[in-house]
């Protein structure tokens, strides 16, 4: 039984006297991603949702009624018109 004992307190005071080594920390570097240009200016048609105004947006212009502002259009389409909200 003090054999048991001494191991034990031989393997404690080995397990604190070995220093540990700082944790290393790895960095990756980033690839650099080039941004596709835009190619053309595209005009879509677009309906006022307040006063019911053809509105031609593109690209480049703010989504907002040239009449009377508002900012929710609806975009014209066969179907069902889906509209979007500009914030």
């Amino acid at each position: 039984m003090t054999n048991v004992l001494r191991l034990f307190q031989l393997q404690q005071h080995a397990a604190t006297s070995v220093q540990t080594a700082p944790p290393v920390v790895v960095v990756k570097k980033r690839k650099n991603q080039e941004v596709q240009p835009i190619a053309k200016i595209e005009v879509v048609f677009y309906n006022c949702e307040l006063c019911h105004q053809p509105i031609l947006i593109d690209t480049v212009s703010p989504i907002q009624c040239s009449a009377c502002t508002h900012r929710v259009v609806s975009k014209q389409r066969i179907r069902k018109p889906v509209s979007y909200d500009a914030i």
